[in-house]
C-alpha cells in the first residue's frame, strides 16, 4: 500500500506518511482496498507466513482473522485500523468511488483518544464518505486518477 499524500494537522501529534509504502493488513486504507479484491488474490497482498509481524497487541495475524475482518468491512462500508499498526492511532478508511478506476481509498487517522468516544467513528465515516464522494464527482480529480492508472498499467 502506497501513500500517496497525507494532509497533516497542525499540532504536535502528527502521521507524516507521504510517498512512503506500508503494510495492507494491519493499515485502514490497506484493508480497505484488500476488501474488493476476489478471494484467490488475497495472498498476493498478505505476508507468505503466518503468524504476521505483530506491531502492537491488536494486530491480526492470521489469513482466518483476516477474512473474518475483510467481510466485516464489506458488511459497514468502512475499515478501522483499530491501533493495529501503531499504538495510540486509529485510522478510518473508506473507498473513492470512481467508476472503471483501480480502488483508492481515502482515510482519516487520529489519536485514539479522539476516536473513541461515543458517535466519533460515525461523524467521521460521514465525514470522510461525503468528501470521498466529493472526490469522486470532480472531473480533475477523476482524469488524474485516470491517468496515474494508464501510468501504472503501462509502466
Amino acid at each position: 500500500m502506497l501513500h500517496l499524500h497525507v494532509e497533516e494537522p497542525q499540532r504536535a501529534l502528527r502521521f507524516a506518511a507521504s510517498g512512503t509504502l506500508d503494510f495492507t493488513y494491519c493499515t485502514g486504507l490497506g484493508k480497505m482496498l484488500m476488501s474488493t479484491l476476489p478471494a484467490e488474490q488475497l495472498a498476493e497482498h498478505l505476508p507468505q507466513a503466518e503468524p504476521y509481524l505483530e506491531f502492537t497487541p491488536k494486530t491480526i495475524t492470521t489469513r482466518a482473522g483476516m477474512e473474518a475482518e475483510l467481510a466485516a468491512i464489506r458488511e459497514r462500508g468502512y475499515s478501522l485500523d483499530d491501533e493495529e499498526r501503531n499504538r495510540g492511532v486509529i485510522c478510518l478508511a473508506v473507498l473513492v468511488p470512481v467508476a472503471g478506476a483501480k480502488p483508492v481509498s481515502l482515510s482519516i487517522s487520529a489519536p485514539s483518544g479522539e476516536l473513541m468516544q461515543p458517535g466519533d467513528q460515525e461523524r467521521c465515516y460521514h465525514a470522510v464518505r461525503d468528501t470521498a464522494e466529493t472526490l469522486a464527482a470532480n472531473p480533475r480529480f477523476v482524469s488524474a486518477l485516470a491517468a496515474f492508472n494508464s501510468k501504472v498499467n503501462n509502466g
